[in-house]
């Protein structure tokens, strides 16, 4: 998997911000489910 290109950069600024995170489940077969989050960072060049 990839990411698009030209996506802004993460910032985080006084009015507002850009975060970038990945969400995963994964489901048992004995119906346990698993969650996950972990944000991640973004850096373009400008």
């Amino acid at each position: 998997l990839g990411l698009p290109m030209g996506l802004p950069s993460t910032f985080l600024g006084t009015h507002g911000w850009v975060q970038y995170y990945c969400k995963a489940a994964l489901r048992e077969p004995n119906g346990l489910t698993h969650k996950n989050q972990q944000v991640f960072i973004v850096m373009n060049p400008i």
